[in-house]
């Protein structure tokens, strides 16, 4: 592998006092990493899950915002649609 390569597989994230100390106080609650990410694994495994469930719940977000534009812009035609639904219907 070249030293290229291995550089580009390799990102080092220094995590901020603030951080290290909120995950300290987590731990002492109950065993985090455990907790987190099931039993022999790392503070690193942790980080890895927690960006890839933020980048997830961004997806999430883009692709609702994107249906909500289309639900929104198609609103008056659904809601056209459903009214003349309903003027078939008999009342008791």
């Amino acid at each position: 592998m070249s030293a290229e390569k291995d550089l580009l597989d390799k990102d080092v994230v220094k995590p901020t006092k603030k951080l290290l100390d909120e995950f300290k106080q987590f731990a002492i609650r109950g065993n985090a990493v455990d907790l987190a990410v099931g039993k022999h694994s790392s503070r690193s495994q942790l980080i890895e899950k927690a960006i890839l469930e933020f980048l997830a719940r961004r997806d999430r977000a883009k692709r609702e915002a994107r249906d909500r534009e289309l639900i929104d812009r198609a609103a008056d035609q659904l809601n056209a649609e459903v009214e003349d639904v309903l003027s078939y219907q008999s009342e008791p």
